[in-house]
């Protein structure tokens, strides 16, 4: 799932609110506040933009491809959902980190960065399909020429992303509660990871970010992301992952009566402890041996991020690569 940074309305003052102005009627209340409210939103923002410009050092972007400064966000990530998930000051930090750094020229967030940069490397390596293909009906040049990309769940910046010249497509996807797997809502192609509607090895490359923690049967989803790409095909991706947990496991799941019961507590929800999506995975070390039990070969980038070098840290976002043999 994406994870906006929310901004509330403060209690410093600096906000219109209707105590302020009693001798108003309510229609014209409403008004200044409808129209105050995102002006000072607006000028807080540039001028915090203003400040990165003239303070953060500029690094480049491995989505746009443009310098600029990375700009930190501390209420990407809610007080509430640090409470919630237990985390103690340093790991807030990171996890902070993780979720903002946003680029000015694209959007994109530190997380998105890592997958891209991860993606693009592993496409500079790929064998433009005549390896992976090798296997398969070679009467067919597109087996031989195709590389398409499925994204699940919109990344920011990723749509203003080159993409390496052994990209044939890239397919956009994001999920709408209620909406049919396939059906095209706003624009955009929903899909269900528990039940794709793409063809049996129909993609070189699937990737996502922090979209697995959310899907309520994982291991149906897994084997939907391993039934459409093709032998040899990569699957890469990020999830939250809590420093210290050892152990995956659900933290919320059906009962006998279709109900969902807590195997944890509290109930989690991304973004905002309380509310968003549910947490129904949490994930732990031994998550890349049961990948690998179920037939996924896995390996784990953790490098480190020049955007990092400010803040005294050299990776915030392990990104993981897992290969369908082929």
């Amino acid at each position: 799932m994406r994870v906006k940074a929310i901004q509330h309305g403060s209690n410093n003052g600096h906000i219109l609110r209707s105590r302020e102005t009693p001798h108003l009627s309510p229609s014209l209340k409403s008004l200044l506040l409808t129209v105050y409210n995102p002006v000072v939103h607006s000028l807080r923002k540039s001028r915090r933009w203003a400040l990165a410009f003239a303070q953060v050092a500029w690094t480049p972007c491995t989505i746009c491809g443009r310098n600029g400064p990375k700009l930190f966000v501390p209420e990407a990530v809610g007080d509430e959902l640090v409470a919630m998930w237990g985390l103690n000051e340093a790991e807030a930090f990171d996890l902070r980190l993780k979720e903002s750094l946003i680029c000015p020229w694209c959007g994109s967030k530190h997380r998105a960065r890592r997958l891209a940069a991860v993606f693009a490397e592993e496409a500079r390596n790929w064998p433009r399909n005549d390896l992976a293909g090798s296997n398969t009906d070679d009467t067919n040049p597109e087996k031989f020429t195709s590389n398409p990309v499925l994204i699940l769940n919109r990344i920011d910046g990723f749509d203003r992303m080159r993409m390496p010249a052994v990209i044939s497509e890239v397919m956009i996807t994001d999920y709408a509660e209620g909406a049919e797997p396939g059906e095209i809502v706003d624009g955009i192609r929903h899909e269900d990871v528990q039940r794709l509607t793409f063809a049996d090895g129909e993609f070189a490359f699937v990737i996502d970010s922090e979209t697995l923690e959310h899907v309520p049967d994982l291991h149906q989803g897994l084997c939907e992301i391993f039934r459409v790409l093709r032998p040899g095909g990569l699957h890469i991706f990020t999830v939250p992952m809590k420093p210290g947990t050892e152990r995956t496991e659900s933290r919320i799941e059906r009962d006998a009566s279709g109900a969902w019961t807590d195997r944890m507590l509290p109930r989690l929800h991304h973004p905002g402890g309380s509310w968003g999506w549910e947490v129904h995975t949490e994930f732990g070390a031994d998550f890349a041996s049961k990948l690998q039990a179920m037939g996924w070969e896995v390996r784990i980038d953790s490098a480190g991020s020049e955007d990092l070098k400010l803040y005294g840290r050299d990776c915030v976002c392990d990104v993981y690569v897992t290969r369908k043999p082929g």
